[in-house]
């Protein structure tokens, strides 16, 4: 039987009765998609038995696969990413998986592939404890305000870290993707379908800045925010074993990789398009804007 374990006073539930490698019954997928609303952040361990096939074939009981532009794939499954991530890394890490994509990600799911004996954990942030937190005065002033996404931000620097081999080496790799991602707008208040929530939706790794705003303001409200979000009351920590899964809501959520080690670590991921997890009864918009 499926039971859950909170993991804070706040938000991430431990997960217990069910194997995920095997057909999940829809009983537990039900109750695992009501988790994810109510806990944000599923950790299930003992996990050794799945693979990237079934890794993938659950995410799709969630939704189509989301194909990420700038990761390798895992060889066994097209539709699973490959992570792989060694050194160290001093910049801002928060960040929600393809916050800088035009179509709705609903979940993300990491599994342990190859990880250090400590160290190298995921932490994970309330975005819906964010901004309820914020004052109501402040609340009402950023749901009229829309942020600006850009993959830019983020992967080209990265990207030019890595020399002659970088994918994004030439112009017309750089062109290209270019030319499928465009800085996009997003408001800076998102609605959770499912439940009417509203939580904050500016992603610190993707937001480069709010329309409508002049620079030095625009840069100094969103580093309040962002700041907001390394509050350890909003946040809760994973720590990576063999046979780990971490499945998360990717709409009310921001995640970040621990950074305390050189270690190299493998995960697979997959994520699973749409804009909420029970459709047939969202009804709420999924943003807020002017």
């Amino acid at each position: 039987m499926l039971t859950l374990n909170p993991i804070t006073g706040r938000f991430g539930a431990q997960v217990e009765g069910v194997d995920l490698s095997a057909d999940v019954s829809e009983e537990d997928l039900v109750a695992l998609k009501q988790a994810l609303l109510d806990d944000k952040v599923l950790v299930f361990e003992g996990q050794q038995a799945m693979g990237p096939k079934q890794q993938a074939a659950l995410a799709r009981r969630f939704g189509e696969l989301a194909i990420h532009p700038f990761f390798p794939r895992a060889e066994e499954e097209p539709g699973i990413d490959l992570i792989r991530s060694q050194g160290w890394r001093a910049r801002e890490a928060w960040h929600t998986d393809l916050g800088f994509d035009a179509e709705p990600n609903l979940i993300s799911s990491l599994r342990a592939v190859d990880i250090p004996e400590v160290g190298r954990d995921t932490a994970f942030c309330d975005a819906e404890a964010v901004y309820a937190s914020l004052s109501p005065t402040l609340q009402r002033m950023i749901e009229g305000l829309v942020g600006v996404r850009d993959w830019r931000h983020i992967f080209v620097a990265e990207e030019g870290k890595k020399g002659p081999s970088s994918t994004l080496a030439s112009k017309e790799e750089y062109a290209r993707r270019d030319a499928m991602n465009p800085p996009r707008e997003e408001p800076l208040v998102r609605v959770n379908p499912d439940t009417g929530r509203r939580c904050l939706n500016a992603d610190p790794v993707f937001t480069t800045h709010i329309k409508d705003l002049a620079p030095g303001e625009s840069a100094m409200l969103l580093r309040y925010l962002f700041d907001q979000i390394h509050y350890p009351d909003f946040q809760l920590r994973v720590r990576w074993r063999p046979g780990t899964i971490v499945m998360w809501d990717n709409r009310t959520t921001f995640h970040a990789q621990c950074f305390d080690s050189d270690h190299p670590r493998v995960l697979h991921r997959a994520i699973a398009k749409g804009r909420a997890l029970f459709p047939e009864r969202a009804s709420a918009p999924l943003a807020i804007a002017s």
